[in-house]
């Protein structure tokens, strides 16, 4: 994930030619907006709430929004910024255990909440609506990341999977940002505040 630190200038690599690059950098400067159609999804399906549903999906979207948060408390709130400027590599924190942290929360927030309105039709539509979009932004800002600090992200990339977390070869780094990050994440948690509401009274007049 594109995590810049610094407000320090780093030589931008030049455009890419490719159309699933040039898809890619859409995407990856309006992923702020594009999941929220998708994410509400299970409010148009049919699906019986319950304590279980409720208690799993409620785990899994907690689960997400604390890698989200701890990911962000670690890189920064510029994880927002639509701007492809990076200035250091990011390879502590969550970042150490998977190279994409974020997003993962992101994938783990989208399923929690299809279980959380038991539309489990939803989990395997969402694991594919993620693979499209997030392959995509992924695609741009490796290449971009490889760009700005080659061998580094190389061995970085060698070390550490994209999607699946793994123990790091050293322990993760202090100096995370709480206080930021939590704000930051202020309008993700009323998103999901929103979409349960939501899911709650269109369920009761169903």
């Amino acid at each position: 994930m594109i995590t810049p630190l610094a407000a320090s200038p780093v030589e931008q690599p030049a455009p890419h030619p490719d159309t699933i690059a040039r898809a890619g950098e859409w995407l990856f400067r309006n992923r702020g907006w594009i999941p929220a159609p998708f994410a509400a999804l299970p409010l148009l399906g049919t699906g019986e709430l319950t304590a279980l549903t409720w208690i799993t999906g409620g785990a899994v979207m907690t689960a997400g929004e604390a890698l989200r948060v701890w990911g962000v408390a670690t890189a920064g709130p510029e994880t927002r910024r639509r701007s492809r400027d990076v200035a250091r590599l990011v390879t502590h924190g969550p970042f150490a255990f998977v190279r994409n942290p974020i997003y993962l929360g992101n994938l783990l927030m989208w399923l929690g909440f299809g279980i959380a309105a038991g539309t489990m039709w939803f989990v395997p539509v969402a694991a594919t609506l993620f693979a499209a979009e997030y392959g995509l932004i992924v695609r741009f800002e490796e290449r971009e990341l490889l760009a700005a600090f080659g061998a580094e992200y190389e061995r970085y990339r060698e070390r550490t999977d994209r999607w699946i977390p793994r123990m790091p070869e050293s322990g993760a780094r202090n100096g995370l940002a709480w206080g930021p990050a939590l704000r930051r994440e202020t309008m993700t948690v009323a998103l999901v505040a929103i979409l349960l509401i939501a899911l709650v009274l269109r369920r009761s007049v169903a």
